[in-house]
């Protein structure tokens, strides 16, 4: 149908590489973050354009910057 879809509930490298085998291209879950508060949640997403297609590894350590930026 042309749609795009986000798989949610991804916990785990497991759970990513079964989304992508099926053809996911967008997810949201806690391997790649905890929630978060609406503060650090839109500064997220005003930082999200010059993100590119960061590594799980990447996004982790870039959200812990960010984090530490929102509690100062």
């Amino acid at each position: 149908f042309g749609m795009r879809l986000i798989c949610e509930g991804v916990e785990d490298e497991g759970d990513l590489n079964w989304a992508r085998s099926i053809g996911c291209r967008y997810f949201q879950g806690w391997y790649f973050s905890k929630a978060v508060d609406s503060t650090l949640a839109q500064r997220m997403l005003a930082a999200q354009p010059a993100l590119g297609t960061p590594t799980p590894g990447e996004l982790a350590h870039w959200l812990a910057r960010i984090s530490a930026g929102a509690r100062a």
